[in-house]
């Protein structure tokens, strides 16, 4: 149910639940670049958990990645500057919470209604995101003259649809433009491609390698971990013996890969590998690779070019390196050894391309489409349409334990439709006005949890007296929001 109508209540409180008024003064600040200063975006339940990935790239890289719920975020190199212009150099996080159902749209706490024409209309939604950034924990803004991509999933290709930013200061959202036509995944693909086209190869999760002699580097959540060292040792060889006994010198920067092999299942071919780098790193070159290597979309490639030796080009976000494997015995053995590793690992490459051309065809045939939000500035972003029935209102009067309720209320709307929220707009003498044939139930969120009636019935009527009846499930219980709604 990713389409919502939803319209803001213009006070909340919950108890213990909850926020008490539609904005508050509080110090909503953050790595992202916000003061204290009045918010009007509030949550029903305060210990309520809404997922946000996090992707960490070179600045100067730029990056293409794609969340775990389908969203492409498109970065362009140089996109980001500190609040006082000067140009960020090295890593920065961008934060993406993704808003699509109607539990997570309740639970974000943020207004969806607008001022159109003198009146206040709520929202039918195909998609909401809220995206923020830092780095080296200072608040970070996009750069004059760039702009960030985000294409998240439509399920609603009407050309009504259009593109808004929630301005946190004024609570009020800003018109951006029509929508017009969504984008296949095809065009999103090539936008990546023109922007970054190193980094679209395909999407790579390193995990973390169980070696006590090995020092893990860990990523932002949501992103890779390399592993890596320096220890003290020499490298020597057998003079005549054309092995080569090698250890690690302190000098040496030494890493491990242990791939997620679902993105790139190659890379299984060395996953007991430890490698080290054929020239030595300075600090600043090794914070450089291990950012690099750590993003999303750091497209890996390993290609042997010098068999002899067993010299290793590393390919990684547009940048290259070179490397070699470890070695007790750097003899015959070892390379025949190595040999079948690069056969091995050319043949899963290949494999696994044509398994993603083929997959790229399947969604094409399905024809997932895409909104497209060009992102200038941080923050709320939403697609949507005003919600309006032709439908005869009915009146509901809703009540807990003979108590009527006037705040809190959501209609969950037939036909997976979404939710609209019962606000003072809708309240006249008591009852709130709404078709009756859009509503397939009603939920309450306090204190006690959800409260919900999934049945009613109007008996040739238009007054609707309801009592509304306690789900025993906790709005701030990850899913319960969302299994109520689906039950309905």
């Amino acid at each position: 149910m990713k389409n919502l109508v939803i319209l803001s209540a213009i006070a909340v409180a919950l108890g213990s639940c909850a926020g008490s008024a539609s904005k508050t003064e509080t110090k909503s600040g953050n790595a992202s670049g916000s003061d204290s200063s009045t918010t009007y975006v509030v949550p029903p339940c305060q210990n309520a958990k809404l997922n946000t990935e996090a992707i960490a790239f070179l600045n100067e890289a730029g990056s293409v990645s794609k969340t775990a719920r389908g969203t492409m975020v498109i970065v362009p190199e140089n996109a980001f500057v500190y609040e006082d212009g000067t140009p960020v150099k090295g890593e920065v996080k961008v934060d993406i919470k993704e808003i699509f159902t109607p539990a997570e749209i309740i639970l974000s706490g943020i207004p969806m209604n607008v001022e159109h024409n003198g009146k206040i209309e709520p929202f039918i939604s195909d998609g909401m995101f809220d995206i923020r950034a830092s780095a080296q924990n200072k608040a970070v803004k996009i750069a004059e003259g760039k702009s960030i991509t985000v294409c998240n999933e439509s399920n609603k290709e009407n050309t009504d649809f259009d593109y808004w930013y929630f301005d946190e200061k004024s609570g009020k959202w800003d018109n951006l433009g029509n929508r017009g036509q969504t984008s296949t995944m095809n065009e999103v693909q090539q936008m990546a491609e023109e922007t970054n086209p190193v980094k679209t190869k395909a999407y790579v999760s390193f995990q973390a390698v169980q070696n006590p002699s090995i020092k893990s580097i860990q990523a932002a959540p949501g992103t890779q971990s390399i592993q890596t060292n320096r220890t003290a040792g020499t490298s020597k060889s057998s003079p005549g013996s054309g092995k080569k006994e090698m250890s690690i010198s302190g000098d040496d920067y030494v890493f491990s890969l242990n791939a997620n092999y679902q993105s790139y299942p190659e890379l299984a071919s060395y996953k007991n590998v430890i490698w080290k780098t054929v020239q030595p790193l300075s600090s600043d070159e090794e914070k450089a690779f291990e950012s690099s290597v750590k993003q999303i979309g750091s497209n890996i490639e390993l290609k042997c070019i010098d068999e002899d030796k067993l010299i290793y080009n590393m390919n990684y976000g547009g940048n290259s390196i070179k490397i070699e494997p470890i070695l007790t015995d750097g003899g015959k053995k070892a390379k025949e050894q190595f040999a079948k590793m690069d056969k091995n690992y050319k043949a899963a490459l290949e494999e696994h391309n044509n398994e993603v051309k083929r997959q790229i065809k399947i969604a094409q045939v399905a024809q997932k489409v895409y909104n497209v939000f060009s992102v200038m500035k941080l923050g709320i972003y939403n697609c949507d349409r005003f919600y309006s029935s032709p439908k005869a209102p009915g009146f509901f009067t809703l009540l807990k334990n003979g108590i009527e309720l006037k705040q809190n209320i959501y209609a969950v709307l037939e036909k997976n439709e979404g939710v609209v929220a019962l606000s003072a707009p809708y309240l006249q003498n008591g009852r709130y006005r709404i078709p009756s044939t859009d509503v397939a139930g009603f939920i309450h969120i306090d204190s006690e949890g959800l409260i919900y009636k999934k049945v009613h019935s109007d008996n040739g009527r238009e007054k609707y007296d309801m009592k509304l009846e306690s789900t025993g499930k906790f709005a701030d219980r990850e899913g319960e929001l969302q299994s109520v709604l689906n039950s309905l």
